[in-house]
């Protein structure tokens, strides 16, 4: 698996960075502990925008210290883990499945092995998408303009972080 840094864009205006697997069959996003504190920000701006039906929010909650903690192996139920360590719970919360139950609203993400959290790709986001000085938009993970071969970061106003 190689992961590309990229930028999402939630709502047609604001923008998180993520990093996205491009092999995979649903190119699935994988955020560090701070950049899920900014999705968190940002679904839940947009739910209290737009309103919780059919929106899906994450939360973090925990460690406030702004800082990501080192990665965990969850699978080990190892009791000597060192406390000080920062500790965090990444939930998501599907809205228009809480009417019928809670419990299958909500999903606890806990990160893989490298500390990222495989939140998904199946709501109210897009990747961002810059356009080159050529004409050519393209996604922001592509660095470097197809049709013209020069570097999005290049460019005097190289990314417009639209959609």
């Amino acid at each position: 698996m190689h992961l590309t840094p990229t930028r999402l864009l939630l709502d047609g205006d604001q923008v998180v960075n993520a990093e996205v697997d491009l092999d995979a069959p649903d190119r699935a996003h994988a955020f560090s502990l701070a950049d899920a504190r900014a999705l968190a920000t940002a679904t839940q701006a947009l739910a209290e925008r737009a309103g919780h039906d059919g929106t899906v929010t994450v939360h973090v909650l925990g460690d406030d210290s702004g800082n990501d903690p080192a990665p965990r192996d969850f699978d080990d139920e190892d009791e000597d883990e060192d406390p000080s360590v920062p500790m965090a719970v990444v939930m998501v919360i599907t809205w228009d499945r809480a009417v019928n139950s809670p419990r299958a609203a909500t999903r606890i993400v806990t990160p893989d092995r490298t500390g990222r959290y495989w939140i998904g790709n199946h709501w109210a986001w897009e990747t961002a998408s810059w356009q080159c000085a050529c004409g050519l938009r393209d996604e922001w993970h592509t660095a470097t303009c197809e049709n013209c071969g020069r570097a999005r970061d290049d460019q005097a106003a190289p990314a417009d972080a639209t959609a």
